[in-house]
């Protein structure tokens, strides 16, 4: 997930879809900047936005970021 922020709060809470558990808190920013968070597993997701001023928000489907030796 990609994300930036100009406001003072900025914070994403992620919970699994199937049965609602609560996965983990991937930003909780209180000043301006950007970044990308991982949140680790398979499944379907959603997300819990909590955010005060201007922000965006990408979110990307994993990909294997490392190769596996033969």
């Amino acid at each position: 997930m990609r994300w930036e922020k100009s406001g003072t709060t900025w914070q994403v809470y992620v919970y699994r879809a199937t049965d609602g558990n609560f996965i983990g808190t991937p930003v909780n920013s209180r000043k301006e900047h950007e970044g990308i968070s991982y949140v680790h597993g398979r499944g379907e997701f959603y997300l819990e936005i909590n955010g005060i001023g201007e922000w965006s928000n990408k979110v990307e489907e994993g990909r294997n970021l490392f190769k596996t030796p033969r």
